[in-house]
């Protein structure tokens, strides 16, 4: 910092900043930002350096606490963003493979194919299951992303159990 005193001192310079940490006596840190200036007289002879000191240690952490929200507020959206891309990319042939599997399903009840219907009434059951959970997920998304209201719902337990079941066969 002494080249920056010189550097007023000989006219190079009208004000020099620099920006510090100092450790306080409890081991912490400081952070201040002082400015030196040269005060001349009119024949431009330094007479006095003045110089302020501020400290800024808690406009620092307040200017990174802004930074983190700002990136966690931009992380957000790209999550909400990706998921629901996400959602729809996976929906779309999700949708396409339950109505195909209807339509086999059909045409193996009219043949009388029982085992064939069980299978596919068990496929349709597991798309339709996972159709669910990607609009569950989406769901939560939107409500994460403050865009939808959860709204408490009474279920019937048996009939969940019963589809969980159905889901593991």
């Amino acid at each position: 910092h002494w080249v920056a005193a010189r550097q007023l001192i000989q006219g190079q310079e009208a004000i020099v900043t620099r920006q510090m940490r100092l450790l306080r006596a409890d081991g912490s840190y400081l952070t201040v930002r002082a400015s030196l200036s040269p005060l001349r007289d009119p024949a431009g002879s330094v007479l006095r350096l003045v110089g302020v000191v501020e400290d800024i240690t808690e406009h620092l952490r307040l200017a990174e606490s802004e930074r983190a929200r700002d990136a966690a507020e931009a992380s957000s959206h790209a999550k909400s963003e990706f998921v629901s891309r996400m959602s729809h990319e996976l929906r779309t042939p999700l949708n396409a493979i339950i109505g195909y599997a209807e339509m086999l399903q059909e045409d193996a009840e009219d043949n009388g194919d029982d085992r064939t219907v069980q299978d596919l009434n068990r496929i349709l059951t597991a798309a339709k299951h996972l159709l669910s959970l990607i609009g569950e997920i989406l769901d939560l998304s939107k409500i994460e992303a403050g865009r939808m209201e959860a709204i408490p719902a009474k279920f019937d337990p048996m009939e969940m159990l019963e589809d969980l079941i159905e889901t593991v066969r």
